[in-house]
């Protein structure tokens, strides 16, 4: 995706496929940031709008991550992104309701994006109705299926979208992601401990952080301010 910023220009449909926790959701939301911030207006209107004001490709900057909209967005309270669940919206009257909703442009912003988790799951019939709807999107949207089964989406659908692979994190990256999240609890905790955690995830940058917040929970109520190996093995059985 970064590569995608620099480049100054982006496709209007992804497939994101990987394990699960892999932060594929966290991706996409940054994604429908990235669209909506202001610092990016003229490169959406260039991509997006074919506006003619500038002829050359607009690279894109990171999203202001303490803007109110924003901060909605990667918390998944934004009517800009929206995250469908296909294991229970896998019909063709879901398809075709989905037509309907993403046809007007969004009333904030300037791009909606539109998350299909777990897209496999939808059904042929509406695999076929999704397939026109992603030849042809609305200028104004972004469309983003997620799977954790690459091999059970239709080839026809595949050659529709940019495929964007996601794999387990390694040790290094989730103490990383952990020891961020730490600072900005104003806790402490050693490279050591977070690795003890990080081996617990699996690869998984969700689980990472469930098991972090579920020590720190305790550790900070009772009253410490580092997070200890013993914290580790007490909160986690």
């Amino acid at each position: 995706l970064f590569g995608y910023m620099q480049a100054g220009s982006f496709p209007k449909v992804f497939l994101f496929a990987g394990p699960k926790g892999t932060g594929k959701t966290s991706a996409s939301r940054i994604l429908g940031a990235l669209f909506n911030d202001p610092a990016n207006a003229d490169a959406v209107d260039h991509d997006f709008f074919g506006s003619t004001s500038k002829t050359k490709q607009i690279s894109y900057v990171e999203p202001d991550k303490n803007s109110k909209q924003n901060h909605l967005i990667f918390t998944g309270q934004s009517y800009i992104v929206t995250e469908l669940d296909a294991a229970s919206n896998r019909g063709i009257d879901d398809v075709l309701a989905l037509k309907e909703r993403v046809t007007p442009p969004p009333q904030e912003g300037k791009v909606s994006v539109y998350i299909l988790d777990e897209a496999h799951m939808l059904t042929t019939e509406a695999f076929n109705a999704l397939l026109k709807l992603l030849e042809e999107p609305p200028a104004h949207v972004v469309f983003i299926l997620a799977t954790t089964e690459l091999h059970k989406i239709p080839a026809t659908i595949l050659s529709r979208t940019t495929i964007v692979p996601f794999q387990k994190a390694s040790i290094s990256e989730l103490v990383t992601s952990l020891s961020s999240i730490l600072r900005q609890v104003k806790l402490a905790a050693k490279d050591t401990v977070l690795e003890e955690i990080a081996a617990r995830a699996g690869g998984s940058f969700r689980d990472a952080v469930k098991y972090l917040e579920q020590v720190a929970t305790q550790t900070q109520a009772s009253g410490k301010k580092e997070l200890e190996k013993e914290d580790v093995a007490h909160y986690l059985h």
